[in-house]
């Protein structure tokens, strides 16, 4: 009935969910794919009072292989906008991803689209953020190589305030001078970090935050 009559497919609940959205938050893959291959583009992109798409469902409620189905799905018929969804609390596909655990498939969102790295939820936690509070050094380093990825985090800090709270303060650093963002002397990031224009990007900020890592260690609660 349902090839015949796609439309039943996009009926939705009380709170805006549809068909995708339950089959995502149960891990119900074969219905997904079923289901996909009926509707796939308003399926996917569609959203429920909770800010959610089928994708951030899949995320949040554990089931990663669903969830990398739906993203290649999303790459493949150019639904950038449907990945890149922040839900009614800021955070996106990668924030949950990070947050949960789920370190292979935060890497695959960020090979997918690296744009989520920018993104600042509520609590003005970017996931480079979070990655450094979950000591998630590969994916941070991964973050660090996107050069528009935000660094901030909650309450004026940043990732490396989180660094240094996990005691891997060192561990940055040495990622960081890496990629060849930073410096061999601190004084000479701190020196970057000052120009008036550009303004500094956040690999900078993380650099001029790394002269005062002491400090930092003191100050973070």
């Amino acid at each position: 009935m349902a090839a015949r009559e796609a439309d039943v497919l996009l009926r939705t609940t009380k709170n805006g969910s549809n068909c995708l959205h339950i089959a995502c938050i149960h891990g119900h893959l074969k219905f997904c794919k079923d289901a996909l291959e009926i509707n796939q583009s308003s399926l996917l992109a569609a959203v429920n009072s909770y800010g959610e798409t089928p994708l951030l469902a899949a995320v949040t409620s554990g089931h990663t292989a669903l969830a990398s189905e739906l993203l290649r799905c999303c790459s493949e018929s150019g639904l950038g906008d449907v990945i890149l969804k922040q839900d009614g609390s800021g955070c996106n596909a990668l924030h949950h991803a990070i947050r949960c655990g789920h370190k292979d498939l935060a890497l695959e969102l960020i090979a997918k689209e690296p744009a989520l790295s920018r993104a600042v939820n509520k609590d003005n936690e970017s996931p480079m953020f979070i990655a450094m509070m979950r000591d998630f050094a590969d994916i941070f380093e991964k973050l660090l190589a996107i050069p528009d990825s935000s660094d901030v985090g909650c309450k004026g800090f940043n990732a490396l305030h989180a660094a240094v709270r996990s005691g891997n303060a060192g561990d940055w650093r040495a990622s960081a001078a890496g990629f060849g963002w930073m410096g061999d002397e601190e004084d000479e990031s701190s020196s970057r970090c000052g120009a008036v224009s550009p303004p500094p990007s956040p690999v900078s900020r993380l650099g001029c935050a790394a002269a005062a890592a002491s400090r930092v260690s003191q100050s973070v609660p």
